[in-house]
């Protein structure tokens, strides 16, 4: 693990994140859910390991279903609604989570590597990105 840390903050300031190391993954989420919680045509997002990340504050959930039918929970201040993290019992099992990247102070070191559910994505943008690997839906990783 890299000694880097890296830290942010919601719009507000209420809420704070810490990152210990490297992402084991950046990727740009299309899906028409992530659009309409970040009020953008995708959402940022970082995988991380549970053991790196350390959140502060309190924080509202919403509890969202992904279109396999598995149940997740959107975290986010509840005083500025900024999105903070997507967690589920499926991806703790395997040690992960999901910090919106939006949340970190800075942002130059963020490369997104691929992007999910372009099938959905703003017809403007083609289906995506280009350069910049592209899955029609949840991509299959072996993380």
């Amino acid at each position: 693990m890299s000694d880097t840390v890296r830290t942010g903050r919601c719009l507000c300031g209420a809420v704070t994140v810490e990152l210990k190391g490297k992402p084991l993954a950046v990727s740009l989420c299309h899906c028409v859910n992530c659009q309409k919680t970040s009020g953008s045509a995708f959402s940022v997002i970082a995988l991380v390991p549970i053991g790196n990340v350390r959140f502060n504050g309190p924080v509202s959930i919403f509890n969202d279903v992904a279109d396999s039918g598995i149940g997740f929970e959107r975290c986010f201040c509840p005083g500025c609604g900024s999105p903070v993290e997507s967690r589920s019992p499926q991806l703790a099992a395997r040690g992960i989570t999901i910090v919106k990247a939006s949340l970190f102070d800075d942002t130059t070191w963020l490369q997104p590597h691929e992007q999910i559910y372009c099938q959905s994505s703003q017809r403007w943008l083609n289906g995506g990105i280009a350069g910049i690997r592209q899955w029609p839906a949840m991509a299959v990783r072996n993380i």
